[in-house]
């Protein structure tokens, strides 16, 4: 314990300016929404990133997005136009798919019997991509210094556990002598490891500003019925802020604020990758982007239920609450 506070008092973290909170903002970020996801939640990006990632590939003209109609409920259709840059889609066209084009129901077909893991580890090597380009946004030394915080609460909580145990062999006195001090220091080195997780920015300078303002278009898209969408920017700057509603899980709020503001010959004319995905045919009362998320993550479930009732690893990282396996010398957030 005493080795513990000594190189922690030895190393202190690296100052950074933390930046005036942006309230709302309508800005396009530079990166990605799988990046900008990872970056606000401090984790690998999650399911709604990937289904943000199909968004850009069919804005990209990738691949097409069709709603069709299935036996309880809509499906969805996936059809390769060119190469797909996202590495998980592409696995899925190249393994999954018949003559370049497979519905989301086949996907969760083949997860079901994907005793070898495949959609997982598909799933985790997209999520080292986009670790790695988070690693740019990282100082890596105060990423450490954090860790070291945890590590050493964890390791005075085992140590303490253990002593108490080993005192049980020897007298109830011993056991009380030693109970006490363990459970101040553990509390100390808790407490201390909160405070420093608040106080350590994990982050460079330039993090730091692209952090907040992604958290300012959060808070943007989370409050949109609070503007008049059609006077903060015109369909295309919309466009492409789509993506990262989805990739916030807001996508269906979005959508439909924006059919209230713009009305639907507008979205119509000016919105034409999007328009037939989320509005079309009734399109309002399906949640395309919801059921994407929820295929892919159905999917990846009962691949790692697969994989695992075969006797391997089974599961995939990352999902809604997992934690980042950063790039060139990152680890967890």
């Amino acid at each position: 314990m005493i080795g513990y506070l000594w190189w922690l008092a030895r190393h202190p973290a690296k100052p950074h300016q933390q930046p005036i909170p942006i309230n709302h903002s309508f800005d396009v970020p530079p990166v990605t929404p799988a990046v900008a996801e990872s970056l606000w939640a401090q984790r690998s990006p999650n399911t709604d990133a990937l289904t943000a990632e199909i968004l850009r590939a069919a804005a990209n003209h990738e691949i097409t997005i069709e709603t069709v109609a299935g036996h309880r409920k809509p499906d969805v259709r996936l059809t390769q136009l060119k190469p797909v840059t996202n590495s998980f889609l592409a696995h899925c066209f190249d393994k999954i798919a018949v003559d370049g084009q497979f519905m989301l129901t086949d996907l969760k077909k083949y997860g079901k019997r994907d005793k070898a893991g495949r959609l997982g580890k598909w799933f985790s090597r997209w999520q080292t991509e986009v670790d790695q380009d988070v690693a740019v946004y990282q100082d890596e030394t105060n990423y450490r210094l954090r860790n070291q915080w945890l590590m050493a609460a964890v390791v005075v909580s085992v140590m303490g556990m253990i002593a108490t145990g080993a005192g049980l062999l020897v007298s109830p006195k011993v056991v009380t002598l030693m109970v006490i001090p363990a459970i101040v220091a553990a509390v100390a080195f808790w407490i201390g490891w909160i405070i420093q997780r608040r106080r350590i920015a994990i982050n460079t300078d330039a993090g730091l500003e692209l952090r907040n303002q992604i958290n300012g278009l959060r808070r943007m898209l989370k409050d949109i019925g609070h503007f008049n969408t059609a006077q903060v920017g015109d369909l295309i700057l919309w466009e492409q802020i789509l993506p990262y509603a989805a990739a916030f899980g807001l996508t269906n709020q979005v959508t439909k604020q924006l059919a209230i503001d713009f009305g639907t010959e507008a979205l119509a004319t000016g919105m034409l990758v999007y328009y037939p995905l989320f509005y079309a045919n009734g399109g309002l009362d399906f949640d395309l982007s919801g059921a994407i998320n929820d295929s892919f993550s159905g999917a990846l479930d009962a691949s790692g239920s697969a994989s695992s009732a075969s006797g391997g690893s089974g599961g995939f990282s990352g999902g809604s609450s997992g934690g980042f396996g950063g790039g060139s010398g990152g680890g967890a957030f």
